[in-house]
């Protein structure tokens, strides 16, 4: 077995999330430890602050019940609401951050979310091609070495010697 996860194991990890998967099934599939699957979903998740179609970002508790207008002064519309402005957040005594009680369970990840296209709070999305790339680039930095001028090397030789 491969010390590391390929990216086609990878892929068939972010399907089988959007198939809402355990991560003991995601690892028996794949024959992985579950805490491999855990660790790699958690190290590997990002963020987005995106809202929905037709609606802005916003995360505020608020955002439903919310008749403030034009708080932040950006506006085009003075009779707009800023539960859809997506900036007024920045400027209101009111706003309570509201996140997702799903995202406190396993597996932590909006991935086969049922609302996911309806959600106007911050998601958080494991995606293969981006965990690939992080992990591309940490095995680089980690083969690259000590990047010392000569110097720099000179100083720690004699520091040493």
């Amino acid at each position: 077995m491969a010390k590391y996860l390929s990216l086609s194991e990878r892929i068939r990890i972010e399907k089988l999330l959007e198939s809402t998967r355990s991560f003991k099934a995601i690892g028996r599939e794949l024959d992985r430890d579950c805490n491999t699957i855990r660790n790699e979903i958690t190290r590997h998740t990002i963020r987005q602050q995106t809202g929905c179609f037709g609606h802005a970002f916003n995360d505020c508790a608020n955002r439903f019940s919310c008749d403030i207008r034009c708080l932040c002064g950006n506006c085009t519309d003075r009779h707009a609401f800023c539960r859809f402005c997506g900036r007024c957040h920045l400027h209101c005594r009111d706003y309570f951050k509201l996140e997702c009680s799903l995202l406190n369970h396993p597996p932590y990840v909006c991935n086969g979310c049922s609302k996911r296209s309806k959600c106007t709070l911050e998601k958080r999305v494991y995606s293969a091609q981006a965990a690939q790339a992080a992990h591309v680039s940490l095995l680089s930095g980690i083969r690259s070495g000590i990047c010392l001028s000569e110097k720099e090397a000179r100083a720690l030789d004699d520091l040493i010697s």
